[in-house]
């Protein structure tokens, strides 16, 4: 059976890959595939930016830091863009590499490889 939709010319084969994808072990493969991307994709950012973590943990946990809160509040800005960066590219390996796809069990290896 093809793994996207597009690839189906049949009624009958549309339908059934519908009901597929549509079942409860499709959905869970999906949800757990978004989680393999955000963990893959969060991992590479903390890689690239940990120091930024580094200061902004060892500023939270220094004694005074009601005095020294504008220092987060500078990172904090940079913090949520890197996210929104992140996720951004978890959408966008979602749309190409699950959204419409029939998910096996050896995907999630390529999901986090590729």
């Amino acid at each position: 059976m093809p793994r996207t939709l597009e690839e189906i010319d049949d009624d009958l084969a549309r339908a059934v890959f519908r009901a597929v994808y549509d079942s409860p072990v499709q959905k869970r493969r999906r949800r757990l595939a978004v989680a393999v991307l955000v963990v893959k994709h969060l991992g590479r950012g903390l890689v690239m930016i940990w120091p930024a973590y580094v200061v902004l943990l060892a500023l939270a946990l220094l004694p005074g830091v009601v005095e020294r809160w504008w220092y987060l509040a500078a990172l904090m800005p940079g913090v949520l863009g890197w996210l929104l960066i992140y996720l951004r590219g978890v959408r966008r390996d979602y749309a190409q590499r699950i959204r419409g796809r029939l998910l096996e069990r050896g995907d999630y290896r390529k999901l986090l490889l590729n």
